[in-house]
């Protein structure tokens, strides 16, 4: 048991850390307190016991469990885009019939040599192994005397240019040559937008309801 002080003002036994304030707050104005507590205060036997907090313990598991998490989040960021099925999607794959199509865009486009319409096929794009992203049917339009009706249908949103169609057709429209027909002074190349002049050609970002003409060899 911890020894104890008597106060010498009141007798009442007090712990000796504590004696000093015992005397300040019961006796201030008594000469005997305050002696007493003027050698008490220069006593470090009479010092308050010092309190340190408790140390904050954590268990190494948790540690290891929050490690854990940190690296399978970032893990997670780093490989996502590895696992994205349609990563390595272009206008170029293929497509089921029967798969959900939530991206589908309709485009006209025409091709004039001099004043006549150049015939764009039915299906292209489309084999009977495989639906490219951007094809034509044989039902939309009359090829002699109609634009064609160029479908893009993807099962992700993304941008897909005129060049793209270009491609899946196999056939070369540019500024300066479209199928067999090659610009000259005589026969230049133009493109209208929706009746807007353009030079995008191959790089025109292809949108809904968009009317595209190609020239060769005809003013606009």
């Amino acid at each position: 048991m911890p020894a104890l002080e008597r106060c010498p003002v009141c007798d009442v036994t007090v712990k000796p850390e504590n004696l000093a304030r015992h005397l300040q707050s019961i006796h201030p104005r008594d000469a005997t307190a305050r002696e007493v507590r003027g050698r008490i205060e220069s006593d470090v036997n009479y010092a308050p016991r010092s309190r340190t907090a408790p140390a904050i313990r954590v268990r190494k598991a948790y540690i290891a469990a929050i490690l854990a998490v940190a690296l399978l989040a970032s893990g997670a960021v780093v490989l996502a885009p590895y696992f994205d099925p349609y990563r390595t999607l272009t206008a170029d794959s293929c497509i089921s019939p029967t798969q959900p199509i939530p991206y589908h865009i309709h485009v006209l486009f025409s091709i004039f040599i001099g004043a006549t319409r150049e015939p764009v096929p039915y299906n292209i794009g489309i084999t009977p192994a495989c639906n490219k992203l951007i094809h034509t049917h044989d039902s939309d339009y009359n090829p002699s005397t109609q634009p064609a009706v160029l479908h893009v249908e993807s099962p992700i949103a993304r941008t897909f240019v005129l060049g793209d169609f270009f491609r899946v057709w196999g056939v070369v429209i540019t500024e300066t040559q479209v199928l067999g027909c090659r610009a000259s002074p005589l026969t230049p190349v133009l493109m209208t937008v929706d009746d807007v002049g353009t030079t995008a050609f191959g790089a025109l970002v292809l949108a809904d309801g968009q009317d595209i003409v190609v020239f060769c060899g005809a003013a606009l």
